[in-house]
């Protein structure tokens, strides 16, 4: 005979089941009756637990309702990673649908903004860049204007920073050569773009003289420039990320004019549209020097050419070789675009010792006879020691 004690308690720790024998004479003659108690105490067992974990439920609940947590209670740092998954538009949503988000979000919708020359000029304190001026890290003139950019010394003190004490990048949309740029003082700007929305009419000139007085530049990147030579040593004296797309340059200057001091770290080449200075003279001059005695300080170094199938620049031995012979130092090495013997890369990679871990990725229209053989190439690659490589096939 057994007794069955159930106590009931208010809190988390709500029932408790105690089951105490009181006398012990199991009949011999009825094994089946033991069976039924022994089932019906597990099954009061289950309904206690049952019920616990209800009432558990219910607590947690009503903790919930009275200590809600929302996004403002976490930590900036936590916001701050969440927002960054998040582009201008989502972030606006949310503002709109949670006005209780306004002081927390503003300085992230205001972070980067663009605008028109105009609205640079605008100096009323109502207006939005006054108003929010203290916010504002990044700037992109978004309409081209001739006129306004030669304006001597302007456009230094629009962007000031005295207007705009967090503004550290600036995005320029411009048809003209960068001439403009030599009378501005942006010794606060560290990064600077400067592109164009519309086909280039004409040459668009670029020197590093322009941008002289940048000299706290550390990011640049420039789109559809020529670039013109220039004997000033003293240009970009913290430059460490160079950026340049179709862009061309003809003697006496090369590239490494951006890296006089040595402190270029990330260099990216990229040309589009079936850009004609693939195949040049200069470009096969960089690619088999690149950097003349100034490439060791290199890190990452990405050249991407993104032309028609019938046009790709077929890498072939010797430039693999001279890339990996003259940036020694290079941790990260992307080529996108081109056309090449897998099997011949293999083979150049197989003869080389690298003391150096090196992430090499190759995006290229193979060229080899036999496709099925590529991924055997590719499993002897990967092989080789201190080398990190992936292959990816375009047509």
């Amino acid at each position: 005979m057994y007794r069955v004690d159930c106590v009931t308690q208010v809190g988390y720790n709500v029932c408790e089941v105690s089951v105490t024998s009181l006398q012990y004479n199991p009949p011999s003659f009825e094994r089946h009756k033991r069976e039924q108690e022994n089932n019906e105490i597990s099954s009061m067992k289950r309904l206690l637990e049952d019920v616990s974990h209800a009432i558990q439920k219910l607590h947690a609940e009503k903790w919930m309702r009275t200590n809600a947590i929302t996004l403002i209670d976490l930590p900036d740092s936590v916001l701050e990673r969440i927002w960054s998954y998040l582009d201008i538009g989502d972030i606006k949503n949310v503002l709109l649908v949670h006005s209780s988000y306004r002081e927390t979000l503003i300085p992230y919708i205001f972070a980067n903004v663009g605008v028109t020359w105009p609205q640079l000029h605008e100096i009323s304190e109502d207006s939005v860049l006054r108003k929010y001026r203290h916010h504002i890290k990044s700037i992109n003139i978004i309409k081209s204007d001739s006129q306004r950019e030669y304006t001597e010394n302007i456009f230094g003190e629009l962007v000031s920073h005295e207007k705009y004490p967090n503004l550290t990048a600036v995005s320029i949309n411009s048809m003209s050569s960068s001439y403009w740029l030599r009378y501005n003082k942006c010794e606060h700007i560290r990064q600077l773009e400067l592109y164009t929305s519309a086909d280039p009419r004409g040459t668009r000139i670029f020197n590093l003289t322009h941008v002289k007085h940048f000299q706290a530049l550390r990011l640049l990147t420039l789109h559809d420039y020529n670039f013109m030579d220039s004997d000033d040593e003293n240009a970009l004296p913290r430059l460490y990320r160079l950026s340049i797309h179709n862009c061309e340059w003809n003697f006496p200057f090369d590239l490494t004019k951006f890296n006089i001091h040595n402190t270029l770290t990330e260099l990216s080449v990229s040309y589009s549209n079936d850009n004609q200075f693939v195949v040049s003279e200069r470009f096969r001059d960089f690619l088999l020097s690149p950097l003349s005695g100034h490439s060791s300080s290199i890190r990452t170094l990405r050249i991407a050419i993104s032309n028609s199938s019938e046009n790709r620049r077929i890498l072939l031995a010797n430039v693999l070789r001279s890339i990996l012979d003259s940036f020694s130092e290079l941790e990260n090495l992307s080529l996108v675009g081109w056309a090449a013997t897998i099997s011949h890369v293999r083979q150049l990679l197989e003869s080389r010792s690298f003391h150096n871990p090196l992430k090499f990725n190759l995006e290229v229209r193979a060229l080899d006879l036999d496709l099925k053989s590529i991924p055997k190439q590719i499993a002897k690659i990967q092989h080789i020691e201190n080398l990190n490589f992936s292959l990816s096939l375009i047509d």
